[in-house]
């Protein structure tokens, strides 16, 4: 079965890491209800991941181009605020190379596309495991693969620590949005989105805003989220003030929940995130 957008709490799934097509050849949530998708090209991947799937003991698998109603802007905004999620809390991820073959040489692997857009970079680096197929749905190998390993980390830019799993936080906000250099999306915006996971931020998607406008709004979020504190700035002594009061945790500021910093003029304000989020179509997270 391929499971829809909002029934993945609790359940073991793949999920499929792949780069699109056409899109009038991808199949959409609507016409894999209807029945209708089986004929178009996109079809073929969808199968694929369900049988390897069926192969790996797995009832269900996910596939972004049929699990998410793409008509509905508040299932959009959570799927791109979640896919980072989504991808890190399934059992399998299947890297589908639709150009590369395995019988070719190590170019073959090198040269694929998937290395080349924007999207496939969480893909890769959120799932504790990815295996990567060929065209005709072959084995490569897993990322976890010491010959794989070196090639992606090279191929990338991307420390090996960070492709065996190594925490996030122990990057720098400019280290990780560095490793989208050089790849591509069809939507300029996307250049931003597809950094949410990797930066842990959630915010509104806005189609229009143009790639500034939207890097400006994710380097400012993921400043406020990756900022410990201070004591001071320059030559001045600031005073720290907490609130409110009901989400501050009984250890203070060295909880694990997110805290979040502004400065106004003197004053630095902190306060706690909340532990489980707003979704972000239902508005603004407020600090009360």
């Amino acid at each position: 079965l391929v499971a829809p957008l909002l029934s993945l709490d609790g359940l073991k799934y793949a999920i499929l890491s792949h780069t699109w097509g056409k899109e009038e050849e991808e199949v959409s949530l609507q016409e894999m209800r209807d029945g209708t998708g089986d004929t178009k090209q996109g079809y073929l991947k969808i199968k694929g991941c369900m049988e390897q799937a069926k192969k790996d003991g797995l009832d269900y698998s996910w596939v972004d181009t049929c699990c998410i109603d793409k008509s509905s802007s508040a299932e959009l905004q959570e799927a791109i605020n979640s896919m980072f999620k989504w991808y890190s809390s399934a059992e399998r991820c299947y890297a589908y190379l639709s150009d590369a073959s395995r019988d070719a040489d190590d170019q073959s692997f090198r040269n694929s596309k998937c290395f080349t857009r924007g999207l496939t970079l969480q893909e890769l680096l959120a799932p504790k495991t990815v295996e990567f197929f060929d065209s005709k749905w072959n084995r490569i190998g897993s990322k976890s693969d010491a010959a794989l390993e070196a090639a992606i980390s090279e191929i990338t830019g991307v420390p090996t620590p960070v492709i065996r799993g190594a925490n996030l936080s122990a990057y720098g906000v400019q280290d990780r949005i560095d490793w989208l250099s050089g790849r591509k999306t069809s939507r300029e915006e996307d250049q931003a989105y597809c950094l949410f996971g990797l930066l842990g931020v959630f915010l509104p998607v806005i189609y229009g805003e143009g790639k500034d406008h939207a890097m400006k709004r994710l380097k400012k979020e993921a400043g406020q989220r990756n900022t410990a504190g201070a004591g001071s700035v320059g030559d001045k002594t600031l005073t720290w003030r907490f609130e409110p009061e009901s989400l501050l945790h009984s250890d203070g500021i060295s909880g694990s929940a997110p805290c979040f910093v502004e400065c106004e003029e003197d004053l630095i304000v902190m306060w706690r995130a909340r532990e489980n989020p707003l979704p972000p179509f239902l508005g603004f997270p407020l600090p009360f």
